[in-house]
């Protein structure tokens, strides 16, 4: 993901079918910051981050935050399907 790709919008803009791409975008900015060696705007970033990680349900934060490598398919797909079936309904 390129900066380009996907924008960080005001949380008044953050919307369940948003807030993933939003959790991504943030941490990339963040790592692009640690890259530029710029700790003021890290931690600027890594505010944002826990905002947007109260927003989250859990299975969203489950799904952008932990590494599925280890775990069966189905577990995925289970976390997956609940995901979507939350920001489908949540308008």
């Amino acid at each position: 993901m390129n900066n380009n790709e996907i924008k960080l919008l005001p949380q008044s803009e953050w919307t369940p079918h948003n807030i993933r791409d939003q959790y991504m975008a943030c941490e990339w900015s963040i790592s692009h910051a640690k890259s530029e060696n710029d700790p003021e705007f890290v931690r600027f970033y890594k505010s944002i981050l826990r905002d947007i990680e109260l927003k989250m349900t859990p299975e969203q934060f489950s799904l952008a935050a932990d590494d599925f490598d280890e775990v069966s398919g189905s577990i995925y797909r289970s976390v997956l399907a609940k995901v979507k079936e939350q920001e489908k309904s949540d308008d």
